[in-house]
């Protein structure tokens, strides 16, 4: 059920600016606040929030730039769970995924703690999660018997960080959050119940061997790969993209699947202009995103570990959107994938 609050809205994935509900625990009153990062020449953000012993509480904040809720959760919420429990599902002790391999059935019960742009007035429970490899995921709420809410934190005891939420996806009461992660790097999650308590489902997916940004012209394997005229037309010109390389038009898309396990390095050595190299594992947000300006003069390149039949999204832009050369010379692309020997 998606009710339209304005900032981190039903169906988005990323913050930019809050608006949210507060909220008051039975007895005691929690605390709400908002903090803004703007940009250059443009940074503001408000926030206020009460809460009294009744429960009632209330929150809001604008701010012009990129915004993290924080809010003080209590432990109170408990989940049961099928699998091997380890952690209660609290706010201080969140269930271990990893223990019940990335999937989790239990019930929501209790009271509501925690409550962010994405809203979710029920019970939540707590979940902590370890990467086991480099790639992107999916994590979601399908088979879940209520209207549930998913949010990406961070965590600190309980003090909660909202990152990225979802709510309704596809017009449904389950959500989803798509997100990526370095092996071994630990995320936080809030599977929160819309409105009324009851049984939920939650999943991990991995989604190595889906290409991250639909799809492109596909390589796969090792050398050469690509060695060709770089077409100026709407294929390179017209999707403009961007990156945090300084990588503009034209440019140039591929999906590349890993053949094995390893280290790859992947270079632009062989091209006629200044290139800049973007390897995507996601396409929502820098998360994803790999890139390099200039590490061969002019030619750029990347290294990243991969997983056999992982998808990778790989750009070859125009460094600044500069594309200069002699008279009636036209731009020419390549690229070299190799893999790194294994110490």
């Amino acid at each position: 059920m998606c009710l339209g609050i304005v900032g981190l809205a039903c169906g988005g994935r990323t913050l930019d600016s809050g608006s949210f509900d507060g909220y008051g625990g039975a007895g005691e009153g929690a605390v709400t606040e908002l903090t803004s990062d703007g940009g250059p020449g443009n940074n503001n953000g408000n926030g206020n929030g009460n809460g009294n012993g009744n429960g009632n509480g209330n929150g809001n904040g604008n701010g012009n730039g990129s915004s993290i809720v924080t809010t003080s959760a209590t432990s109170s919420t408990d989940g049961s769970s099928t699998g091997n429990q380890l952690g209660s599902g609290t706010c201080d002790d969140p269930y271990n995924l990893n223990a019940s391999m990335d999937r989790f059935s239990g019930v929501t019960s209790g009271f509501s703690t925690f409550n962010g742009s994405c809203n979710g007035g029920g019970p939540e429970i707590f979940f902590t999660w370890e990467a086991p490899r480099t790639g992107s995921y999916k994590i979601h709420t399908q088979r879940s018997a209520i209207d549930t809410v998913l949010y990406r934190v961070n965590l600190n005891g309980c003090t909660v960080q909202a990152l990225d939420c979802n709510d309704d996806v596809d017009g449904s009461g389950a959500s989803e959050l798509l997100f990526s992660a370095q092996r071994g790097e630990r995320l936080y999650f809030v599977l929160d119940s819309f409105g009324m308590a009851g049984p939920v489902e939650l999943a991990i997916d991995g989604r190595l061997d889906v290409p991250p940004c639909g799809g492109a012209a596909a390589l796969t394997g090792l050398g050469l790969l690509v060695n060709q005229v770089l077409p100026l037309d709407d294929t390179t010109v017209g999707e403009f993209g961007s990156d945090s390389c300084s990588g503009g038009a034209p440019r140039i898309r591929f999906d590349w699947t890993a053949p094995s396990d390893g280290t790859f390095q992947f270079d632009t050595i062989g091209s006629n202009y200044d290139t800049v190299l973007v390897l995507r594992t996601v396409c929502e947000g820098p998360a994803g995103e790999t890139c390099n300006d200039d590490m061969f003069g002019t030619q750029s390149g990347v290294l990243h570990d991969a997983t056999e039949g992982q998808v990778l999204r790989v750009e070859i832009a125009t460094f600044s959107g500069n594309l200069v050369l002699p008279v009636n010379t036209p731009p020419f692309v390549t690229l070299n994938v190799s893999k790194l020997a294994t110490p």
